[in-house]
């Protein structure tokens, strides 16, 4: 029976060299294995040797057999590439799935030491070291894509994604809860990365929307940051109950992060929003830029103001100086007034007294409505910034009307009352009807001094 277990955990150990080095280099040729060929199923072949040495004799049969069965999938694809030349151009020319599969044979292995009685420490490692190299993959895809993707990106993502997620697994408070496999709960949502990578590596449209498409770029980065927030609710909630239910924790921990979560929701919808502004006909944007020229001259006429209000060329004259006399700076002040748009809808919202889920729901629909969208995306004209203003002055309006000490919202609000006085024609009217309220809800001696803060 030892001698069994040793030609079984041999053969596993062969098993796993070979289909690693073909994965990342294709099927190899006697007398010229290369450098990542050898180091690759070196580490492979050592890491089944050490597994099956810390497992005790009678549990290797049930580790190799695990672990081989787990494997069976990519060891599959490895013996495929033998037979299909295109399958072994695809697999390690044309994209980085074979260095993306490798790092989950350790992984596999590792989980079947782990349920014949090994530690959870090499799982950490391994599902870190996956994550890792997908996680480089993806990076390459967006920002080196023409190059070749080899050891020098694998082997840094492997190292920094096995520190990373060995580091979070032993966080207090430990021992951290662990899913079947394994890996623990507040890391698993990591996994995803492997999943986007596996879609995304391979030569079709996916991978050409993330490497040219800042779109998609935005998308990954959304993606990336919502696994960051569902990482940190699970470890939260391991934090605040003491429930081992890994999804009461969920919950427990994103409803203390929902406020994050929602503005941060909201900026990724004025996001995504502003990113459409560049696409639309630049109608008046010219005569904007030579209205800002003028002011900054200080030769702005009077007549102008019946065709140019000086608010949007203020706006740009301050853009000019941070970014330079470009288009994207010209266009700056309404990509910032698209982005704050869901967020001052939102606060409004709350301001009048409506509930998170209402106010978030609120902004949402307010900004897609047909009417915003014109407003928001129809022209190069101040209308996206002028909305943006009347949200926010509507949130100053309703904090008035809700607090008995108004004065700093009355400042507020006058100034923005102002503001959309000098951005669009009817910028008085919307200013008024939202002064007016504010001031005459006061007693008469509150009055006088409302009326100093609005003009201020």
């Amino acid at each position: 029976m030892p001698a069994l277990s040793s030609w079984l955990v041999g053969l596993l150990a062969l098993a796993f060299g070979l289909a690693g080095a073909v994965l990342v280099r294709g099927p190899l040729a006697i007398g010229v294995p290369t450098a990542d060929a050898l180091f690759v199923g070196g580490v492979l072949s050592a890491t089944i040797a050490v597994l099956a040495m810390r497992t005790a004799p009678g549990a290797r049969p049930r580790l190799v057999t695990q672990a081989f069965v787990g494997a069976l999938p990519i060891i599959g694809v490895a013996a495929a590439m033998y037979a299909s030349p295109d399958l072994t151009h695809l697999v390690t020319r044309t994209s980085a799935l074979g260095w993306v599969l490798a790092p989950t044979l350790p992984l596999i292995a590792l989980i079947a030491a782990r349920r014949a009685g090994a530690s959870t420490v090499g799982v950490d490692v391994a599902f870190g070291g996956a994550v890792g190299v997908a996680v480089a993959a993806l990076v390459h895809v967006a920002a080196a894509d023409h190059a070749a993707f080899d050891h020098r990106w694998a082997l840094p993502g492997w190292a920094a994604g096995a520190v990373a997620i060995s580091t979070v697994g032993r966080l207090s408070p430990r021992p951290a809860l662990r899913t079947p496999l394994g890996m623990t709960w507040r890391t698993l949502p990591f996994a995803a990365a492997w999943s986007m990578a596996i879609i995304t590596v391979l030569p079709a449209a996916p991978r050409h929307e993330l490497s040219t498409s800042a779109g998609a770029q935005v998308l990954a980065v959304t993606i990336s940051v919502g696994v960051l927030i569902a990482c940190a609710a699970f470890w939260r909630g391991e934090q605040v109950t003491a429930a081992r239910n890994p999804w009461s924790g969920f919950r427990v921990g994103i409803n203390q992060f929902a406020p994050s979560v929602v503005t941060l929701a909201l900026f990724l919808v004025g996001g995504f929003q502003a990113a459409s502004y560049s696409e639309i006909t630049i109608d008046d944007l010219g005569q904007f830029w030579l209205a800002a020229d003028g002011l900054a001259r200080l030769d702005y006429p009077a007549e102008s103001f019946r065709a140019v209000l000086p608010g949007l060329p203020v706006l740009l004259l301050g853009s000019f100086a941070a970014l330079g006399r470009t288009y994207p700076a010209a266009l700056a002040p309404m990509f910032v007034a698209n982005v704050l748009l869901p967020w001052l809808i939102y606060r409004a919202a709350l301001a009048a007294g409506a509930d998170r889920s209402v106010a978030f729901a609120v902004a949402v629909l307010a900004n897609v409505l047909p009417v915003v969208q014109v407003f928001s995306l129809g022209s190069a004209e101040p209308d996206p910034v002028f909305i943006a203003m009347l949200a926010a002055a509507v949130w100053a309006f309703a904090h008035v009307l809700r607090t008995s000490s108004p004065r700093h919202s009355l400042l507020i609000l006058g100034g923005l009352a102002g503001a959309l006085a000098v951005t669009r024609p009817e910028g008085p009217l919307y200013g008024g009807l939202l002064c007016w309220p504010g001031w005459s809800r006061r007693g008469r001696a509150g009055q006088l001094r409302d009326a100093l803060s609005l003009a201020a």
